[in-house]
């Protein structure tokens, strides 16, 4: 168990117990997808935050509670969204309980519903979807229960200030499947390889992307039946140019076209690729102009404090995340 970093707890500080995962489970010493997406937010926005390794699903609700106890939370955020627990119910008196979710376009009827009883609150980071807000209505869910944000840059483990050479053209971070496989096999039969990228440590990513010009983020679920909002789309501007397929509400977080690429084919991503790189001085304006769109709307600390704190705690006050970002990371936008 581990306390807020290296700071003081004030008294009037809420506390947060954070129960995920610490390492990840396919990758040697590596941390968990949840550190590298909520580590170090809540703390830098006022709380104190004590992290609870899930112990990669050895938990027991009562040692769990025994063990937080002293600590004595506000809140107990849980973020192994796969497991589901109705002994959760023994929290009730103990603090307020908060299931992060994902997935939820296609996961909702076989799994995230069921959480809907248990908890005081689920937070859906599926993006702006309308449906899954009705499903979750239609299932008895209010809107004060669910918190419904999206992906987003967190500064505290995704940044990369280090600007090595940019000696790959274009790069694909993460897992192939789906039609993923055809699609880059297309970007080679149109001349541009695809240097890809998966099961590696997050430090060596986070390089490997800074070494890009292009990034590819493909968005298409594993069944080839909806559009997502992939978390990369948040995630890659800060390094390289962003090249996405069509997402949900796209236009609503990007200027397309101007601070990143979106294609309909492959084709046409190419000739956009080529383009840029046959113009320095506009692709560098995209790649800042990206990088900036990402920095001033969609870090952690604006989801979180647009979407999510406003309903979680009562006596939450609107923060300013550029003032964030500049104390804490000595990023000024």
């Amino acid at each position: 168990m581990e306390t807020t970093n290296g700071r003081v707890p004030t008294e009037n500080m809420k506390k947060v117990v954070f129960l995920f995962n610490e390492k990840d489970d396919n990758i040697p010493n590596e941390y968990s997808a949840a550190m590298i997406w909520w580590y170090g937010i809540l703390e830098n926005m006022g709380y104190d935050v004590m992290y609870y390794d899930y112990q990669n699903g050895n938990f027991n609700i009562d040692t769990f509670i025994s063990e937080i106890k002293d600590f004595s939370p506000d809140f107990v955020i849980h973020g192994c969204y796969s497991k589901l627990h109705t002994e959760f119910v023994k929290l009730q008196g103990v603090a307020k309980v908060f299931i992060i979710q994902s997935d939820d376009d296609y996961r909702f009827h076989n799994y995230a519903k069921f959480w809907i009883p248990i908890v005081d609150g689920i937070i859906s980071f599926c993006g702006s979807r309308e449906g899954v807000k009705k499903d979750y209505y239609s299932c008895g869910c209010t809107e004060q229960q669910l918190m419904h944000g999206y992906w987003a840059f967190n500064p505290n483990t995704m940044a990369h200030n280090y600007r090595p050479e940019r000696t790959t053209l274009v790069s694909h971070m993460g897992g192939i499947h789906g039609d993923r496989v055809q699609k880059i096999q297309e970007f080679a039969n149109n001349g541009i390889g695809v240097e890809i990228n998966r099961g590696i440590q997050y430090e060596f990513f986070k390089e490997k992307v800074s070494k890009s010009r292009f990034t590819l983020a493909f968005t298409m679920d594993a069944t080839l039946t909806l559009r997502q909002l992939k978390g990369r789309i948040f995630e890659l501007p800060y390094s390289a140019v962003l090249v996405a397929e069509p997402f949900p509400d796209m236009e609503t977080y990007y200027d397309i076209g101007k601070e990143i690429i979106v294609f309909n084919t492959v084709p046409g991503a190419v000739e956009q690729i080529r383009r840029l790189s046959a113009n320095e001085p506009e692709y560098l304006k995209m790649l800042e102009s990206g990088r900036r769109r990402l920095l001033a709307n969609h870090t952690c600390y604006h989801v979180w404090d647009r979407y999510i704190l406003p309903k979680m705690d009562e006596d939450y006050k609107p923060l300013n995340a550029a003032q964030i970002l500049k104390e804490k990371h000595g990023i000024i936008i």
